[in-house]
């Protein structure tokens, strides 16, 4: 979990609105599995003015963006960020919405919104935690005190040298297993 928190932060340009600040928090939370960012608004502490703002700047927006530029990109805008400036920059005054899978539900809590950031299904196993869980179950013998756990990744497997290539199997006169559904 990380919870990182912005205190009477003002807008840009900074020097024309150091009393119009706005003071939020966002928590990344995950389990290794489903992956979450809480974001709550202080209530009456979310106080930039619009008006004082560059006519070009980039307007408000709540939500999330995978920041890929690919046809499949993962993101969501809160509809809110469709709204009069009034409500658009106080976050604070207004209910927040759960969001999952693109789909919003009113969470009847001013100022606090929760969004999955992933989009796994209920069988999905994450391969380095059960690697690690794996690692844990092993006996512990004195001799294994400085082993590295299992390698959790190909390029980890890569410069592991208790692991091998299939070519370098093969070439020892080694068959490969079948493996189904393959």
């Amino acid at each position: 979990m990380l919870k990182i928190t912005w205190e009477k932060v003002p807008a840009v340009p900074a020097i024309s609105n150091l009393h119009n600040t706005n003071t939020f928090q966002a928590v990344l939370a995950t389990d290794g599995i489903k992956t979450f960012c809480l974001i709550q608004f202080e209530d009456g502490m979310m106080l930039w003015r619009p008006e004082s703002r560059h006519p070009h700047a980039n307007k408000a927006l709540i939500g999330y963006h995978s920041g890929t530029k690919s046809s499949n990109r993962f993101f969501y805008n809160d509809r809110i960020t469709t709204q009069s400036n009034r409500v658009r920059y106080r976050p604070d005054e207004n209910n927040g919405k759960i969001v999952v899978g693109g789909v919003a539900k009113d969470m009847n809590a001013k100022g606090r919104w929760a969004f999955r950031l992933e989009s796994n299904s209920e069988t999905f196993t994450n391969p380095r935690k059960a690697c690690l869980n794996w690692y844990e179950r092993e006996s512990f013998p004195f001799y294994r005190w400085f082993d590295r756990p299992c390698p959790c990744s190909w390029l980890q497997g890569r410069f592991d040298f208790a692991y091998t290539s299939g070519r370098r199997i093969r070439r020892n006169g080694f068959k490969e297993p079948d493996v189904p559904g393959e």
